[in-house]
């Protein structure tokens, strides 16, 4: 079973949508794992978008988590959907479980009071504006921070070892700026600019140096 889904407004807080990953959170090469291309080097598109909780006390009781809940039903008719250790590729913002990378979500940026959505897929997004009636160009437009909508294909992983869903973006709409979020330490804490200048600095570009005449 294959559906699409068109996320709400969300703030993008993990990943990008122009740079691709060749290898894992581990360092090791990403390959393909099924298709006829199992077993190859691949590229992956990854990113993550935080999309507001409403009155839900689930994620599965929203329109979109519907959808991607009978997908993994309809895929896994022998109920792997129900172990816990089914990939549903959506986090709670606010959790404080510690995770792999022994960080709990709810300290993350931009996640606590969110359901986290994870987009992958071998091919960048194409990227269009708010109400999708631009394409944008090819520039980096769209950082970590800002606000988007992504267009994405449902589908299940076909997976024995280790069952999910695959959410694979497909079309990503820019709807506006939002506070940047700078991964790993703020340059501007981290001391810059604070010892005195050693002599010969200058604030300004110098004069080439000109050797005389012999």
């Amino acid at each position: 079973m294959i559906e699409t889904i068109t996320t709400p407004v969300g703030r993008l807080v993990e990943g990008s949508l122009y740079i691709g990953r060749d290898h894992d959170a581990e360092n090791q090469p990403l390959t393909f794992k099924t298709g006829k291309n199992v077993g190859q080097p691949r590229t992956d598109f990854y990113f993550a978008v935080a999309v507001p909780k409403g009155n839900e006390t689930h994620w599965d009781q929203t329109a979109w988590g519907k959808v991607i809940e009978d997908v993994a039903k309809m895929s896994f008719p022998k109920g792997e959907y129900i172990h816990p250790d089914f990939s549903w590729k959506i986090t709670d913002g606010d959790s404080t479980k510690i995770n792999k990378a022994h960080r709990r979500p709810c300290d993350k940026e931009g996640f606590a009071g969110n359901w986290i959505l994870r987009f992958s897929r071998p091919f960048s997004p194409k990227l269009y504006n708010a109400d999708g009636s631009q394409q944008l160009p090819g520039e980096i437009i769209v950082n970590l921070g800002d606000y988007v909508q992504v267009y994405a294909l449902i589908v299940g992983n076909k997976s024995n070892k280790q069952p999910g869903v695959y959410l694979n973006h497909l079309m990503v709409a820019f709807t506006g700026y939002g506070p940047r979020i700078i991964l790993g330490p703020d340059p501007k804490t981290v001391g810059f600019g604070q010892d005195p200048l050693p002599a010969g600095v200058s604030s300004t570009p110098l004069a080439a140096f000109t050797p005389s005449a012999p």
